[in-house]
């Protein structure tokens, strides 16, 4: 049995999830002299945003294939 994975238009939008989560967890990390809680809304607001963009991408990946 043979199991194949064609590389193809599948990959821009895996490229669009890693650099979404990529750009949210940098955001995260840079140090930030405001308050933990503030801290804590920005990282879940960049996690929520790179979630929502990778949704997009996967959704306009699949209505166009």
């Amino acid at each position: 049995m043979t199991i194949s994975i064609p590389l193809g238009w599948w990959l821009a939008p895996l490229l669009v999830t890693i650099c979404a989560y990529a750009l949210a967890w940098w955001r995260i990390m840079v140090p930030d002299n405001g308050s933990y809680i503030g801290s804590m809304i920005i990282g879940a607001a960049a996690l929520s945003i790179a979630t929502i963009v990778s949704l997009a991408a996967w959704l306009a990946w699949t209505l166009l294939t």
